[in-house]
């Protein structure tokens, strides 16, 4: 299982700088809060392995486990509808996957 926590997020790589309060109300973030920039969030991923015999492994998991997105970009920002997330958002844009696979070692 792992976990990745990103917390208060800057508005440059210093993270000295912090969005501007007019510019996160105008894209539909609550700016009264102190200190000013993006909420942050938390995603956890989990993967559990079973061996099936002496080379046969089957692994499931799931990335983003608790179906986390990002906040959606505003109207303005969407470009009519289509990029609903900002395409720089490191998680969730397509929400929770789960997988199954299947590992052979060859002796």
């Amino acid at each position: 299982m792992s976990a990745q926590f990103v917390g208060l997020q800057y508005n440059d790589d210093l993270n000295t700088n912090f969005i501007p309060a007019a510019t996160l109300s105008d894209a539909g973030y609550d700016a009264s809060a102190s200190p000013v920039g993006l909420p942050g969030y938390t995603v956890v991923d989990l993967t559990v392995s079973r061996n099936l015999g002496r080379s046969i492994q089957a692994f499931f998991g799931a990335q983003n486990l608790f179906d986390v997105f990002p906040d959606r970009n505003s109207t303005v920002n969407s470009f009519n509808g289509i990029e609903t997330f900002p395409r720089q958002s490191p998680f969730g844009m397509n929400g929770r996957t789960v997988y199954a696979r299947v590992g052979v070692t060859l002796r």
